[in-house]
């Protein structure tokens, strides 16, 4: 098996824990979703693709502003909760295929975005399929949570711990801003998109020790940890929930890539 296709193997391995993904993922920021909305100026009558949509965390955010999506995921059991969650509504369609081997809509949509999932999709192939779909000027939006190494001491010891088993990066500024300028580079070096600009949204989430591990639970590298290092993975993580009263309050940032098609 060769690094490309391991690699999009691991992205499917999300499937097989989607009920616990759609509860225990994080969702975003409002100030993310509606800066997306400011820039854009979508509405009810605009084509929204959205790329790896899992079960649908960052779709129903776009639903409650009455929108339109038409969610691309590879995974059947996360297609499977997706269409259950919107069963109310008319909104939203799901298609059942990897983003690199969906049959492109040429010039089809107003807005193509990402959460947590462009990652997965191979590049540069990536960017040229979505600017493929968008229709003229076009506007791409791709944004991930990143989980902050903010240098306190609960950070630094999870931080460390997490990066021992290959579980979870927590970056600190440095790596931030690594991260970020990778990635504009990646979208600036295609020269299929203009106006690339970056947006940041910091926030804090709360965690007992249950919750954290369902969290880690519906990531790749901690499905495919055996069962006794996962065991010893837990018994460390839970020392550190108990000193702290079973509650600790993490920082991320959800950072924003957004740019117009050429």
């Amino acid at each position: 098996m060769n690094a490309i296709t391991n690699w999009i193997e691991e992205s499917k391995k999300f499937d097989q824990v989607a009920e616990t993904y759609d509860l225990y993922r994080p969702s975003y920021p409002d100030a993310l979703i509606n800066k997306i909305i400011e820039k854009t100026k979508v509405d009810s009558t605009s084509k929204l693709l959205e790329i790896g949509s899992g079960s649908g965390k960052a779709t129903e955010l776009f639903v409650e502003k009455n929108l339109n999506i038409h969610c691309i995921e590879q995974g059947p059991n996360l297609v499977k909760c997706g269409i259950s969650k919107f069963i109310g509504t008319d909104q939203v369609s799901f298609e059942c295929v990897a983003f690199q081997d969906w049959k492109v809509e040429l010039n089809s949509y107003d807005v193509a975005f990402s959460a947590q999932a462009f990652h997965w999709v191979p590049k540069p192939q990536g960017y040229k399929t979505l600017a493929k779909a968008l229709k003229d000027k076009g506007q791409m939006m791709i944004f991930w949570n990143k989980y902050i190494n903010n240098g306190d001491e609960i950070s630094k010891e999870l931080a460390s711990i997490l990066k021992e088993n290959k579980i979870l990066w927590m970056l600190n500024d440095k790596e931030i801003e690594t991260y970020k300028n990778r990635t504009y580079d990646g979208i600036y070096t295609t020269d299929l998109f203009e106006e690339i600009e970056i947006h940041e949204y910091p926030w804090t989430k709360e965690y007992t020790y249950k919750e954290f591990i369902n969290f880690l639970s519906t990531t790749n590298s901690y499905i495919s940890l055996k069962s006794e290092d996962r065991h010893a993975l837990n018994t460390r993580l839970l020392d550190v929930f108990s000193v702290n009263e079973d509650k600790i309050t993490l920082n991320l940032l959800a950072i924003l890539f957004s740019a117009r098609k050429c």
